[in-house]
C-alpha cells in the first residue's frame, strides 16, 4: 500500500512538473523534452519493478501459507480422528 501511495505522489509531482514546464517559455524545449522523457522512463522502470517485486512477494507468501495450511489440515485430521475415537469409545459395543 505504501508503494502505491508513493507511486501516486510521484505521478502527481510529475504532473505538476509537466505543468510548470508547459507554462515556461519555449526557449529550451530540447532539454525539457529530454528531462520529461527521462522522468517517464524512470517511472516506467519503477512501476515495472514494483509490479515484478509484488508478484514475487505474493508467490513467496502463498508458498508459505500453503505449507501452513497443509500442516493445519494434517493436525486437524489427526485431532478429529482422536476425538471421534474417544466419542465412539464411550458407547458400549453391540453384539
Amino acid at each position: 500500500m505504501k508503494k502505491i501511495f508513493a507511486l501516486i505522489i510521484v505521478g502527481t509531482i510529475l504532473l505538476f512538473v509537466g505543468e510548470t514546464f508547459a507554462d515556461e517559455s519555449k526557449t529550451n524545449t530540447s532539454h525539457t523534452g529530454k528531462y520529461i522523457v527521462n522522468e517517464m522512463h524512470d517511472v516506467y522502470f519503477y512501476v515495472s519493478n514494483l509490479i515484478t517485486d509484488e508478484i514475487v512477494e505474493t508467490k513467496e507468501y502463498q508458498k508459505v501459507k500453503w505449507v501452513e495450511s497443509k500442516e493445519q489440515m494434517a493436525n486437524l485430521n489427526t485431532k478429529v480422528k482422536i476425538q471421534l475415537k474417544g466419542f465412539f469409545n464411550k458407547f458400549p459395543e453391540r453384539n
